[in-house]
């Protein structure tokens, strides 16, 4: 988590997309990421879940975190601007 959120953070406001290719922006704050196009919250530990569960092939393979965040987790950590091929 300490080299993925910095990452995260430089990161806001890029389009990012989930596993079905639907793009979204977020940005972050000190405990949650807000994703633009749903005004959805989504916290930091859900994006630990998916790093300690890394690999995993999908969103729903992400532990403790719901399927309505489990979509933009799993499109945030898995994306290469974020994993840099660290995970």
């Amino acid at each position: 988590m300490e080299t993925a959120r910095p990452r995260i953070e430089e990161h806001q406001g890029d389009v990012f997309y989930t596993k079905t290719g639907k793009p979204f922006i977020y940005r972050t704050n000190r405990y949650t990421l807000v994703i633009v196009e749903s005004r959805r919250n989504v916290q930091w530990h859900e994006i630990r879940s998916a790093l300690e569960a890394w690999p995993i092939a999908g969103p729903s393979e992400i532990p403790r975190c719901p399927e309505r965040s489990g979509r933009y987790v799993y499109g945030i950590v898995s994306d290469e601007r974020i994993r840099q091929g660290d995970w």
